[in-house]
């Protein structure tokens, strides 16, 4: 599971939490989206790769996209963090995007909307998650799951070929380095 990762170029860290917005990679250029799709009043903001082809069918076939970061982080069942970099670089992380209505805002006495104070209803919002898939022996020791993550070099693959994208879920991660932290 990844739940926060770190701004890919950031002078220093800078941690990426869910709900946060941050900068993605789509087919038709870059845009700034929030980390998490709400479903029934929760945040979710991962997808299994196993299953995201099925559970976030118009995501996976229209609204796949990449987060770049410069790290991650995993905790292991002792609550100890480790945090995740490539030895080349940057990481892309798999993600994929929809547009959301975020939830209708309260009046008076919680109706919705009828009363004065009401506040108007708010935009919709675009919104990733980050797929995620069986950790490999880098990042297992720590935890059963990891990021999918493309080559650079592919990320237009990943992008725009139907194909090669089922085929991601699958393929072997590259090998990370971590470092525990405070």
């Amino acid at each position: 599971m990844c739940g926060r990762f770190t701004a890919a170029g950031a002078n220093g860290r800078r941690d990426v939490r869910p709900n946060d917005g941050y900068p993605v990679a789509t087919a038709t250029g870059g845009t700034l989206m929030r980390w998490g799709f709400r479903f029934d009043g929760r945040l979710t903001v991962n997808a299994r790769a196993e299953t995201a082809p099925v559970r976030f069918r118009t995501a996976f076939s229209s609204g796949r996209c990449a987060v770049e970061v410069s790290g991650f982080y995993e905790w292991s069942p002792q609550k100890q963090a480790f945090y995740y970099t490539a030895a080349d670089g940057d990481i892309i992380l798999c993600a994929l995007s929809r547009r959301e209505q975020p939830p209708l805002r309260r009046g008076a006495f919680g109706q919705i909307g009828f009363l004065p104070d009401a506040e108007p209803e708010p935009e919709p919002e675009d919104r990733f998650v980050v797929i995620t898939t069986a950790a490999n022996d880098s990042v297992s020791p720590v935890h059963d799951r990891m990021p999918l993550i493309v080559d650079r070099r592919r990320l237009d693959e990943w992008l725009y070929d139907d194909g090669y994208a089922k085929n991601l879920l699958t393929a072997r991660m590259p090998m990370l380095e971590s470092v525990a932290v405070r």
